[in-house]
């Protein structure tokens, strides 16, 4: 038997309007490339013009701390807050 993935929606908000997403993304990314494989991103749009970035990210050997992750991205220049809001187990 394999390890077990799973797949993990993280909602990446920016603290301003002015951020840029494109580079949010590539900052937010190399932090993730540790520990995943980015799998897709989706941009939300939050109100006032505000967007969201989403990025879908795969964890091999199961889910893990998610805690520590979301305090990584935090610390990220640009981002207000990240949370992980799904987590689901890859079949």
């Amino acid at each position: 038997m394999g390890t077990e993935e799973v797949i993990a929606k993280i909602e990446i908000i920016p603290d301003g309007l002015d951020v840029d997403l494109d580079k949010l993304e590539v900052a937010c990314k190399a932090i993730l490339s540790e520990k995943g494989e980015v799998a897709g991103k989706e941009i939300k749009p939050l109100a006032f013009g505000m967007k969201a970035l989403i990025l879908m990210v795969i964890f091999k050997g199961g889910s893990g701390a998610m805690e520590p992750i979301e305090d990584a991205l935090s610390k990220v220049e640009g981002v207000s807050r990240a949370e992980v809001i799904d987590v689901r187990k890859l079949m």
